[in-house]
Parts: structure tokens; C-alpha cells; sequence
């Protein structure tokens, strides 16, 4: 696209210095009729004669031929000039050198000023670096490792500042009693289904348990649940990852779901809030909701590395305690860290 520009620059330099030539040749030959009429001898006589100013008054009165320069749009200019000029022409090509020189001047003032403005400095590198340094020791002496949610009691405090303030957040908000009402009151059927469920639900469900059909299950997902889990309780069907892909199963029970898309989307937030923090049915911590958009990972099933399934690790992981809470108190960290950077920058300005 440049090189078709200066190709069109170059062929309109062409049409103005042909035009130049023209009008230097006609200065040119003035000059010389001057020149001549000068060096009349008889120059006054002349130009004083009736002769003379008879003929200035014919050519004075002889109408003028009607000549407009030819318009031509941008385009047709275009055109003509590529087939007109045969090649590429640069941008050496259209400037002489203190164009040239011009050119390379503004360029480097522009890329000047942008560095001047977006540059990082010692500044800069100072406030990342601290900022960085402090979130990584507030992670590493305030965030703990989750604890087994499969066998750790409901009310044992876990590891680590930051989790168990986390902890104690979730059990001020949606105590257990509370939980189990919501979980009662927001049903969402089909697209809630563990092994326990899959025989008089689904015609099949893949290998989904009450330990991971949370994270294998979209509709559980913190964000895509609000959309997926929607459609599941309209259709009657259970969305899931399974073999590397996402899969749908609609069951044979249909649900008694009256109501439109918004609807459901209220039934999924109210379903959601019975999860996040709701214990086991043996009264342990129990596997709340997944981290957003980890149930995804299950589509990395068939992808390993170092010899071991990605998909595979992730739900071991979520089993083991990486949750929703553990996602919130790992989270607290970098939210500091966001705002140790916005205050130095603010103190830097």
C-alpha cells in the first residue's frame, strides 16, 4: 500500500515538473522577445508609431482561447501511475536530500518524544521490582497450601493467614445451614448430576462423581455457568468435558423448569452461592466451586507433559483442595500487589 502511494507522489512530481518546464520555457522566450525589442535601434520611434499601438489594441481585443487545466480524480491519478512508473519507488525517490533530511529528522523527534513518554526508567524498574518482591513474600508467608477437602472437618481452621480469613469470610456468608436452603430452594436438575444421579438422569455421564462433577461440569464454572448452567436447566441436559472435548447429555427425566433464559440465569447464581462453600455430606471442608474456567482444562486430557496428562493433573488439584476459596485467598496477593503499583505511580507522578 506505501510503495502504490509514492508510486502516485512520484507521477504527480512528474506531471508538476513537466509543467514547471513548460512555464520555464515560456519565461524564457518573453525574456528573448524583450531582449530583441531592446535592441531595436529605432525602439522609440516604434513604440511611438500609430503602427505600434494599433496592433497592441488588435491583440487586445482578440478573444482568448478558453484553457482550464483537466481535473482528475485521485483514483484515475492512481492508475495512471502504475502504468506510467515500472517498479518500486521509495521514499528516496520523491525527496531530495534536505527532504531526506527532514524526514529522518521527524522520525527521530517522534520515536524521541514516544520513548520520552512511554520509556520505563529507574523509576519504573524500582516500583515493578518492589511491588513484585512484596506480593511474592506476602504469598509466600501468608497463602498456604489447601488442605484435603475430602477429609479435613468443616470447621478445622486451615493453613495461612490469607485462607483462613477466607475461610472465615465464606463461613460468615453462606454458613452450612444456609448452603443446604439454597442448594433446596435453586435446584437445577439435569445439569447438577454426580453418580449418584446419572442412572435416573442421563443416559450416560462419563466417569462424573460427587469428588469432581463440580469442575467437570460447565455449568459449576463461577463465570460459564451463568451461560452454559442456563442453558442446561432450560434444555434438560448436563454439559461436561470429556475426552479432550466438551460433550452434552440430555436427560431422560426432563425438568420442571418453567421460565426464560434470565430466569435461569437466577436460578444458576442461587445454585452457585448453595456450592461455593457447602460441606460434604460427611461434614467435611467438601469440594466447593471450581477456579473460574478450570473445568476447561479438561480438554487437555490427551495433551501431556513430562509424561503426565495436564487435564489429568488440574482435577487432582481441584480434588486436593485448589478451589474457588483457595483461588480467592491466592488472589489476595496480586490484588495488593495491583495496588502497591497504582500508589507508587501515583507517588512517581
Amino acid at each position: 500500500m506505501f510503495e502504490k502511494q509514492t508510486k502516485a507522489i512520484k507521477y504527480v512530481q512528474g506531471m508538476a515538473h513537466e509543467t514547471e518546464q513548460m512555464h520555464q520555457e515560456i519565461e524564457a522566450d518573453i525574456d528573448e522577445l524583450k531582449r530583441q525589442i531592446m535592441e531595436l535601434d529605432d525602439y522609440d520611434e516604434v513604440v511611438n508609431s500609430e503602427e505600434y499601438h494599433a496592433a497592441l489594441e488588435r491583440e487586445r481585443t482578440r478573444p482568448l482561447a478558453s484553457v482550464s487545466l483537466e481535473y482528475k480524480p485521485f483514483l484515475e491519478i492512481w492508475r495512471d501511475a502504475q502504468k506510467a512508473i515500472e517498479g518500486d519507488v521509495s521514499i528516496y525517490d520523491i525527496l531530495d536530500n534536505d527532504g531526506v533530511k527532514e524526514w529522518s529528522k521527524r522520525i527521530e523527534e517522534h520515536v524521541r518524544d514516544f520513548n520520552k513518554e512511554y520509556s520505563l526508567d529507574l523509576w519504573d524498574y524500582a516500583i515493578a521490582g518492589s511491588c513484585g518482591l512484596v506480593a511474592a513474600m506476602i504469598d509466600c508467608f501468608c497463602v498456604a497450601a489447601p488442605m484435603k477437602s475430602s477429609t479435613t472437618k468443616f470447621t478445622t481452621p486451615v493453613d495461612g493467614v490469607f485462607n483462613r480469613a477466607v475461610q472465615k469470610a465464606f463461613n460468615a456468608m453462606l454458613p452450612p445451614d444456609y448452603s443446604h436452603q439454597l442448594s433446596k430452594s435453586f435446584s437445577i436438575g439435569s445439569a447438577d448430576t454426580s453418580a449418584k444421579t446419572k442412572s435416573s438422569l442421563l443416559s450416560y455421564v462419563g466417569k462424573l462423581t460427587p469428588y469432581n462433577h463440580r469442575m467437570k461440569e460447565l455449568s459449576h464454572d463461577p463465570i460459564l455457568g451463568f451461560i452454559i448452567g442456563a442453558k442446561d436447566v432450560i434444555n434438560s441436559t448436563c454439559t461436561i468435558v470429556e475426552n479432550g472435548k466438551l460433550t452434552v447429555y440430555h436427560s431422560i427425566k426432563p425438568n420442571a423448569f418453567e421460565g426464560n433464559f434470565f430466569h435461569a440465569m437466577g436460578q444458576m447464581f442461587g445454585h452457585l452461592a448453595s456450592d461455593i462453600n457447602a460441606p460434604s455430606a460427611k461434614g467435611n471442608r467438601g469440594m466447593g466451586l471450581p477456579a473460574p474456567f478450570m473445568g476447561l482444562f479438561g480438554m487437555l486430557d490427551n495433551v501431556e507433559l513430562n509424561g503426565q496428562s495436564i487435564g489429568k493433573n488440574i482435577e487432582y488439584m481441584y480434588v486436593k483442595g485448589y478451589d474457588m476459596r483457595h483461588f480467592v485467598a491466592t488472589s489476595i496477593p496480586l490484588v495488593l500487589m495491583e495496588i502497591f503499583l497504582r500508589v507508587g505511580y501515583i507517588v512517581k507522578e
